[in-house]
């Protein structure tokens, strides 16, 4: 009877001590000792968050149940994942896993953390158990084969990356490629990894894949440069972390991984999240500007690095050169080439080693013809770089275009022999002969007899664009289209088809020019110069409905086009047919035209459209004005043409093109 009533005592007094903390914690089993990381160098942001989820683990122990406890943990594993604090997050995991044996987060983040260590045995084990708990997890299969590849084992791995084709196609092809590739199944790795690149088209990891077995089938495919970023797949528990990771460093990391697989909008956003939690981050304006430019959002780029001066980020000279010098290439990008100059000279007057600064100096002064500045800049890159070949290659054309042929001559002869694949070298020393009436000698330097020789087909097609030109301007047309022939054929796109048109045109081969026209057009719906060219060839050979079918089409990619404007009113406004006329939607087109430019042409063409749509007086005010202007410059074939058209005009009967009443 005594020991029960000691017993019930300390029951007892137990619960009395109990409700002096307000309740009293589970009984837990033995669990590991976190050791706490060393804190004192990161942000503030870091440390509260581990705080908060220090003391949610302490409150759990007095408050909660085993769940809950296991979720404090495994809270606190999390965040010490994000910020890659790996050790006390695996220790942390392991508790919480201790804690609810049940729960399928905690064994797959340590399959996470063992994976990144290369620790592929350990992954395999924690991935096993995952799945065991949650057997439909897509992520978790990928990942599990891919552990099982890295340790060898591809029959085990197949099993995994099919099961996940249906919900993560790039992702399971990428796998599946590789393993064939492995066994010496070429072509189905090949089907696979076409699949895998098909449906991941930014993924570097599966285009060089794809190369490398096209190479081992014997296939000609250009050289892929080594990729990291595999197929991406949807991760829930993976962007969780990444979520939690709030911190400057943090989103720099992420941004840059958003940056490397193409996600431009998303780098973007992470960049600016940065940027203000860490201001002071120098590296995350920069890659701030850098995903604006690629986006071609150049505005914002130049804005945020010009604001980031203002700030005075950075540590010194060197930190607000690389500002100046990020700053002066957006500008050049968005055509500023003198406010470009403006902020590379300064990026080059505060770190005097700025080897980038001077290199895109001397470029700049090359847009803008300042050939002395281009030599001085040049010269500054190859006193920091002996080998610089294209530095070397700009000191040479700045002699030429100075007047020093001979020694500009005699560098781009030197530069040839040690780069003999760099096309660039070739043209520049074609254009020096070139000018000294040496087309032999320039035709055999760009290997135009034999262009096929030791070159890849962009570089062969990049010589025969350069050198049809400089045959044409020789008075060699018909060896220059012979080119432009060869280019479109090795290489049938929108440019070479163009390139070949233009020059058919010019030599009174319009039905073919005008065929050539329409593929370029088709190919490339932004090239408006062949929808342009095409459409004017039509109207010259009286296909007038052709013409404005096509031209309709051409204005729906280039609504606000002039040229495109101009010549679709203009034959709106003249065609025989009535069937083919609309007055009210040529004074539109034609607007469109004369907003952008007041010219004669687009002037004439608006007095066409409303004397069409019957704004007789209006046609009439401006014919008078557009005469005017023909009168000043002397141009006496276009006057006549006014004149006639406005007495047209002034009669009340509109224009028609020729033949036409």
């Amino acid at each position: 009877m005594k020991h029960r009533r000691r017993a019930w005592t300390r029951a007892l007094l137990v619960a009395t001590a109990c409700s002096l903390v307000a309740a009293c914690g589970p009984e837990l089993p033995p669990l590991d000792d976190i050791e706490a990381p060393d804190l004192s160098s990161v942000e503030s942001t870091v440390r509260g968050q581990v705080e908060d989820a220090r003391s949610r683990v302490e409150t759990s122990k007095r408050r909660g149940d085993l769940r809950t406890v296991a979720d404090a943990y495994g809270g606190l594993g999390e965040i010490y994942h994000a910020y890659g604090l790996t050790a006390a997050a695996d220790t942390a995991y392991k508790n919480a896993e201790t804690l609810d044996g049940a729960a399928f987060p905690w064994p797959y983040y340590r399959a996470l953390l063992a994976q990144d260590r290369g620790d592929f045995e350990t992954a395999r084990g924690h991935f096993e158990r995952a799945l065991s708990l949650r057997s439909t997890s897509v992520p978790t299969r990928l990942r599990l084969g891919e552990v099982l590849l890295s340790l060898g084992d591809g029959d085990a791995a197949a099993p995994h990356f099919e099961a996940a084709v249906d919900r993560a196609p790039g992702a399971a092809a990428y796998g599946l490629g590789r393993i064939a590739a492995s066994t010496g199944d070429l072509q189905l790795a090949k089907t696979e990894l076409q699949k895998a690149v098909a449906s991941a088209p930014t993924s570097g990891a599966a285009a060089f894949a794809l190369a490398d077995v096209k190479r081992r089938l014997g296939e000609e495919t250009p050289t892929a440069v080594p990729g990291s970023t595999p197929p991406a797949f949807e991760d829930p528990l993976a962007e969780r972390l990444d979520g939690l990771a709030i911190s400057g460093g943090a989103l720099l990391r992420r941004g840059n991984q958003a940056l490397m697989a193409g996600q431009l909008g998303a780098a973007a956003d992470l960049f600016a999240r940065g940027v203000e939690t860490d201001p002071e981050n120098l590296e995350l304006r920069l890659n701030l500007a850098t995903a604006f430019v690629r986006a071609n959002r150049l505005t914002e780029a130049a804005e945020g690095l010009r604001q980031a001066l203002d700030d005075d980020i950075g540590e010194g000279p060197s930190d607000r050169a690389r500002l100046h010098h990020d700053l002066g290439n957006v500008l050049l990008a968005s055509g500023d080439a003198d406010g470009a100059v403006v902020e590379l000279e300064r990026a080059a007057e505060l770190e005097p080693d700025y080897l980038d600064a001077h290199f895109n100096l001397a470029n700049v002064y090359g847009q803008l013809e300042r050939w002395d500045d281009v030599e001085k800049a040049a010269g500054r890159v190859v006193e920091l770089d002996a080998g610089h070949a294209r530095a070397r290659y700009l000191q040479a054309m700045a002699r030429f275009n100075g007047g020093r042929r001979n020694v500009a001559e005699a560098e781009l002869r030197q530069l040839v022999a040690q780069r003999p694949d760099e096309p660039a070298f070739r043209e520049g020393l074609a254009q020096v002969l070139a000018q000294t009436r040496r087309t032999g000698e320039a035709a055999a330097v760009l290997r135009l007899e034999n262009p096929a020789a030791e070159l890849d087909i962009p570089t062969q097609v990049r010589l025969l664009r350069f050198g049809a030109p400089l045959l044409w301007r020789r008075a060699d047309r018909n060896r220059a289209i012979e080119l432009w022939r060869q280019a479109a054929e090795l290489e049938p796109s929108s440019q070479s088809f163009t390139d070949l048109a233009n020059g058919l045109q010019l030599t009174g081969e319009r039905q073919e020019a005008r065929q050539l026209f329409g593929r370029a057009a088709d190919l490339e719906p932004q090239n408006a110069t062949a929808w342009l060219s095409e459409a004017s060839l039509l109207i010259l050979e009286g296909q007038l409905s052709l013409a404005s079918q096509r031209l309709a089409q051409a204005m729906s990619h280039h609504p606000q086009d002039p040229g495109l404007a101009n010549v679709y009113a203009r034959l709106l406004a003249t065609a025989p047919d009535p069937g083919l006329r609309d007055g009210r939607l040529a004074v539109q087109l034609a607007r469109i035209a004369y907003g952008v430019e007041l010219s004669v042409e687009y002037g004439e063409t608006l007095a066409m459209a409303l004397a069409e749509f019957g704004n007789f007086e209006q046609a009439i005010g401006i014919q008078r004005r557009i005469a005017q202007q023909a009168q000043i410059a002397g141009d006496r074939a276009t006057l006549r043409r006014l004149v006639t058209n406005l007495k047209r005009y002034e009669k009340r009967l509109p224009v028609r093109l020729a033949g036409a009443e």
